[in-house]
């Protein structure tokens, strides 16, 4: 009986040694907290877009209008179901017998483009905008082309010109 005994507190002795040298822990708890982001911006916006009026290739055609691009780059995170969208508008009306068009071409999964008439009212230029990153290279980031239309060219003044600022404003859902 002593034998058990004395097996009893020696096999104790080594548990609790055990114990004593084993792999202590400690945890932390993180909250990961995912927020929404939004960023817009042109590609270098120093440098303008400039429109100018076309001749006819032949006589008695009406004249043109040139066109211009800006790539676009935007981040977003949203939830699903949330789209973002771009809206354009312009500061002041073009000159008298012009109007000045801007398409946008967002490519896939940034969104969808369209084709607008600028005006001083915002319009929808790029909806459906969901969780992106159109990324920074102008080469393949969303294009924007500006295209001057001639409207009435009895009322166009050559020697004249005008600036006219483009606003591009990221819209939350």
């Amino acid at each position: 009986m002593r034998q058990k005994v004395l097996l009893m507190v020696l096999a104790l002795l080594v548990i609790g040694a055990g114990a004593a040298f084993g792999q202590l822990t400690a945890t932390h708890d993180i909250v990961i907290d995912i927020t929404a982001v939004a960023a817009i911006a042109v590609d270098t916006p120093a440098v303008d877009v400039t429109l100018n009026t076309i001749a006819p290739l032949l006589p008695g055609d009406p004249v043109g209008g040139s066109s211009g691009n800006k790539a676009i780059f935007y981040t977003v995170l949203t939830p699903l179901g949330n789209p973002y969208r771009i809206t354009a508008a312009v500061d002041a009306i073009q000159p008298a017998g012009t109007a000045v068009s801007v398409t946008a071409t967002p490519g896939a999964g940034n969104g969808t483009g369209a084709t607008i008439t600028l005006d001083t009212v915002a319009q929808n230029l790029i909806t459906a905008i969901g969780s992106t990153a159109t990324g920074r290279d102008p080469l393949t980031a969303p294009d924007l082309e500006y295209t001057l239309v001639i409207t009435d060219s009895t009322q166009l003044v050559p020697g004249s010109g005008t600036r006219i600022t483009v606003t591009l404003t990221l819209v939350a859902p």
